[in-house]
């Protein structure tokens, strides 16, 4: 179905290649003003920080989630924790104020250090890839997003948009 919306952000994707047949898509963002790689994960439910590097750009540190546990990448289930980021920036689209889960994601970054690939902060998952209407265009590797939803706009009150 096409998007009647307007194209908001047209985001260029770096593909990594992390096998012979394996493909992760990254995507630079910025957290805090900082500019930052995250992996993108249309398979993931939730976008989700490490744990270990998303405090240093936070004035605030990471809480525990007392008894939750979280599915991680690979399936299993992990303690989870949250956080409160000032900034997330994709594109155009600014998130402000938001409480994002948190992860230790050592073995992703391990792994990418092992291929020789920069090492991510998060991964964006379905939930802003749905907010944002997302479009993930494989031949030209562009990631475009569009106005947030309805829902989403009263679920995530503080989105902006710059040009």
């Amino acid at each position: 179905m096409k998007n009647l919306n307007s194209e908001i952000s047209n985001i260029k994707l770096k593909p990594i290649f992390i096998s012979d047949d394996g493909l992760h898509l990254h995507v630079r963002v910025k957290v805090n003003e900082k500019s930052v790689w995250m992996m993108l994960d249309t398979g993931a439910t939730n976008t989700v920080f490490d744990i270990n590097k998303i405090e240093s750009l936070l004035k605030k540190k990471t809480r525990k989630v007392n008894g939750r546990l979280s599915a991680g990448l690979g399936g299993s289930e992990i303690q989870s924790s949250k956080a409160k980021v000032e900034a997330l920036q994709i594109g155009n689209h600014i998130i402000k104020n938001q409480s994002f889960t948190c992860l230790d994601l050592t073995h992703l970054n391990m792994s990418y250090q092992g291929i020789g690939v920069k090492q991510v902060i998060g991964v964006i998952g379905s939930d802003l890839l749905y907010a944002f209407e997302a479009n993930v265009d494989y031949k030209k590797m562009r990631l475009k997003l569009y106005e947030a939803n309805a829902e989403m706009r009263k679920i995530w009150k503080s989105i902006k948009y710059i040009k």
